[in-house]
């Protein structure tokens, strides 16, 4: 773990693993939670592989990439993922991301309205096969 994963594990109120029970491809950094009552989320994403396929009823999720290379599938389209893009995820929409080659990594600022809910997370069947 890097100087600055765990400067930001420290600064986070919630640090959470994604996995997929065999291998872990990416880690949450919860910054501003459902707890805070502020009516939207912030963490930081680093994902190592590629994401589960997943979609939200009510969240809405802006993701603005910090470093790296990568994809999103975003409604059944591989979209450029890269040069500090921004892109809005609405209510409804399957999405996923990955980074461009297997050994690298993508960081980025997920802000989500409302905060993030478990309760709001539904994976699609296709799970990391993207």
């Amino acid at each position: 773990m890097t100087i600055e994963k765990i400067s930001l594990a420290l600064a986070a109120k919630n640090r959470e693993v994604f996995s997929d029970g065999d291998e872990i491809f990416g880690y949450v950094y919860e910054m501003i939670t459902k707890s805070d009552n502020v009516g939207f989320g912030l963490a930081v994403i680093y994902l190592e592989g590629p994401d589960v396929i997943n979609f939200h009823k009510e969240m809405t999720e802006i993701y603005i990439l910090l470093e790296g290379e990568g994809y999103l599938f975003l409604d059944d389209e591989n979209i450029d993922f890269n040069n500090n893009k921004v892109v809005t995820i609405p209510p409804g929409a399957r999405h996923a991301a990955k980074p461009k080659e297997e050994r690298e990594s993508l960081k980025f600022l997920r802000i989500s309205k409302p905060a993030f809910n478990l309760d709001d997370f539904y994976k699609d069947p296709r799970g990391r096969n993207w």
